[in-house]
């Protein structure tokens, strides 16, 4: 959807809310919410002249989401052939057909489902942002040689809806051969950066913000999405380890055997317990940062 939250029609909005069993207080509240609302915009102290808003709802709000959310409810029913998957403005759709029959019996699926989404856009007053939408056939490694011509010719209002060999869907970069490298790729500049400022910065932290600076701003980053490891290659899965290693020398710079032991103690970790298997060939950084953040998380 194009400019979604700012395109939606209060009086549509509000008879919905009526179909959806809110009485006549409670509408009359959301009605009295969404009206005489006004805009303007400050430049330089400069000053515009107030202009009224007769569409979409308050964003940066707890309600605005909810409202929209309620909004686009039914967008689902008007689909027939395809799984929908909706988050926030984010719409998706998917299908599939054997290899045998082409892409043919995909695109016929998604067209049709495709022209419902642009009747139920008109009918509720949206703009469907065709120049946004992409498609992509995902056949995997086995079947690609097995689909004779793999283009999807999709239109949306008229407009030809461009087909990608790989797509970014709620953080997640999907390719047509489910190997997700493009997506390691960009996990990996990401990482590198953020292990990067991270080793600026380790001499002036003390291994406790070490620690939390990798807790909220590399792990998290690491482990999103990471069920797709499962179908990445050995090559790519090691990447991401070795970056891994790499944050965990960063923190672990400074930090000898005694340390280590000091600093389980003061965390209330068994340290006899690790004590022989740290030695073991050496201080294995992986090891040693997996058991800080054992009982960091009081697991330990």
């Amino acid at each position: 959807m194009c400019k979604a939250f700012d395109l939606i029609n209060h009086d549509i909005l509000l008879a919905k809310l009526k179909i959806y069993g809110v009485d006549d207080g409670n509408l009359q509240l959301f009605r009295s919410y969404l009206a005489d609302r006004q805009q303007y915009v400050n430049i330089n102290g400069c000053t515009s002249s107030p202009l009224g808003i007769t569409h979409g709802v308050p964003q940066g709000s707890i309600l605005g989401p909810l409202l929209f959310l309620t909004f686009i409810n039914d967008l689902p029913q008007v689909i027939s052939n395809s799984t929908v998957d909706v988050y926030a403005d984010d719409t998706t759709f998917s299908s599939s057909a054997h290899c045998t029959l082409g892409t043919t019996a995909v695109e016929a699926k998604l067209q049709e489902d495709i022209d419902s989404l642009c009747a139920w856009s008109t009918q509720n007053r949206m703009v469907l942002n065709a120049g946004k939408t992409k498609s992509i056939l995902v056949t995997g490694k086995r079947l690609k040689s097995r689909v004779a011509d793999p283009s999807l010719k999709l239109q949306a209002n008229g407009t030809a809806i461009e087909q990608v060999i790989h797509q970014k869907l709620l953080g997640v970069t999907i390719d047509q051969e489910l190997t997700f490298k493009e997506h390691v790729d960009k996990l990996c500049k990401k990482l590198s950066k953020k292990i990067g400022l991270l080793k600026k910065l380790c001499t002036y932290l003390p291994i406790e913000e070490r620690l939390l600076f990798y807790n909220a701003l590399i792990k998290p980053v690491m482990m999103y999405g990471s069920i797709v490891w499962t179908y990445c290659s050995k090559e790519d899965l090691m990447r991401v380890f070795r970056l891994q290693k790499r944050a965990a020398r960063v923190i672990l710079v400074t930090l000898d055997y005694k340390a280590l032991i000091m600093l389980l103690k003061q965390k209330g970790g068994d340290a006899d317990k690790y004590s022989n298997e740290l030695c073991k060939g050496g201080l294995d950084t992986c090891r040693v940062l997996c058991i800080l953040q054992s009982y960091e998380d009081g697991r330990g």
